[in-house]
């Protein structure tokens, strides 16, 4: 019996995490040896979500072969042919968005698999196999048992129906849409919220008592990703390409003083209430590699001790800090006096503001 290396299924098997990315911007083949070398086990190449052709996303299929990285291909839709020539291009899998029944689900598994477990037409030579000759009971058995199907549930009626979607054949993987699921629910982004809570315990449940594995997706603060993996979650979705070019271009743009926005902290829009209470003004001058100054202008400054605590950052559980300020040695009564504020890169809401 012929055997195809699938990473994904294999870690899934063995009750270990299965790590993807989601590929939105990509577009040119090395992008499969980019997550080998990243650690990733599959490419989540979404085709829901952005412009990619059919050709662009078998080429990256192919290519994720061979870096050892299992290629899924998240579909636009439900006809059969949108699934099954990327499966017949290489795809080891394929991800269906927003499927709310278990009779949708076997509808798709029958789409996706040769006979006796489907419908699938046979196309000839295939990519999985390396276009090597293989009997076709062989070649389509080995296809069949390697090709991973995703179910999203991403609605409130699917996960009421979770138990029924696992218990289909063919289904291997019950995936929250946690994103589009509590916009149903009306909690856009509470991703903490008890509700979504209940609806992971439902779904890994489910998942345990067919067999069957529960992904996580949406979910991209360590906390809360870290809350579901230890309550089951097995299949995550890591981020998408895109938004690594967006966290890695910020981190290292320098901010020019004009678009800084301290009062994003929330120790400085509480002091900056009290300023207004003091008949204070505070107002940024300058940014530096280690710390950003702010220029504040005191009724009485030389009436400061050399350090004052003058606002403390309202999430200590996470970042416990506190801002100093330190008046200039020219300052008068009327002249400006400079803060010298640290920014821990600890800080969330620091970090997001002031990123050097």
């Amino acid at each position: 019996m012929t055997a195809i290396p699938n990473t994904a299924r294999e870690r899934l098997a063995a009750g270990q995490l299965a790590l993807g990315m989601a590929l939105r911007q990509a577009r040119t083949v090395d992008i499969g040896r980019v997550l080998a070398a990243c650690g990733y086990d599959f490419a989540f190449i979404d085709m829901e979500h952005n412009t990619m052709s059919v050709d662009v996303a078998a080429q990256i299929a192919v290519a994720c072969h061979d870096a050892g990285v299992t290629p899924l291909v998240r579909v636009p839709g439900y006809e059969h042919y949108l699934a099954t020539r990327l499966l017949d291009a290489g795809a080891l899998g394929i991800v269906f968005p927003h499927v709310d029944t278990a009779e949708h689900a076997r509808q798709l598994v029958s789409n996706c698999k040769y006979p006796p477990m489907g419908h699938r037409s046979l196309g000839g030579p295939m990519a999985q196999l390396g276009f090597r000759s293989y009997p076709r009971a062989e070649s389509t058995a080995a296809v069949n048992k390697e090709t991973l199907l995703v179910m999203m549930l991403e609605t409130p009626a699917a996960i009421d129906r979770a138990d029924a979607i696992a218990a289909v054949p063919g289904v291997d993987v019950l995936l929250i849409g946690t994103n589009d699921l509590t916009l149903e629910m009306g909690i856009p982004g509470q991703y903490d919220d008890p509700r979504v809570a209940r609806a992971y315990e439902t779904v890994i449940a489910a998942c345990k008592r067919h067999g069957k594995h529960p992904g996580m997706g949406g979910i991209y603060d360590h906390p809360t990703m870290e809350k579901y993996i230890r309550a089951g979650a097995r299949f995550i979705l890591c981020g998408s390409d895109l938004s690594f070019i967006m966290a890695g271009g910020q981190a290292r743009a320098v901010r020019r003083a004009g678009e800084a926005q301290p009062q994003q902290c929330p120790g400085r829009q509480e002091q900056g209430k009290r300023d207004q209470q003091d008949g204070n003004s505070g107002a940024v001058e300058g940014l530096h590699s280690s710390h950003y100054k702010l220029r504040r202008t005191e009724r009485n400054p030389t009436d400061l001790p050399p350090i004052q605590t003058f606002g403390v950052c309202e999430t200590p559980k996470v970042c416990n800090i506190t801002w100093s300020s330190s008046p200039a040695p020219e300052a008068t009564s009327d002249t400006a006096t400079l803060f010298s504020v640290r920014r821990p890169s600890s800080c969330p809401v620091l970090s997001r503001a002031w990123r050097h």
